[in-house]
């Protein structure tokens, strides 16, 4: 018989710590929804790891609320790279 082992979850510790460096910018973006947001800022060739691959992406900063429910839309440049296009 196997053993299940269940980890507690940390409680979120709502900040943390990356190091970049945000940029300015002024792009507007529009959702789905047809809702329209300024962009708060840039953070530049940020690596994210997807699968064996370290991808350089450009995150924007989005203020919104915390229970906003609208669907983002990936680039798809973005998803021609990591290979789900």
């Amino acid at each position: 018989m196997r053993k299940r082992i269940t980890l507690k979850k940390k409680s979120d510790p709502e900040q943390f710590a990356i190091p970049f460096t945000v940029e300015p910018s002024k792009e507007l973006f529009t959702f789905v929804d047809c809702s329209q947001r300024n962009s708060g800022g840039i953070v530049r060739d940020l690596e994210v790891q997807i699968g064996n691959a370290l991808v350089p992406v450009d995150f924007h900063i989005l203020n919104i609320k915390l229970n906003w429910n609208s669907s983002l839309l990936l680039g798809r440049a973005f998803l021609s790279t990591v290979g789900a296009v």
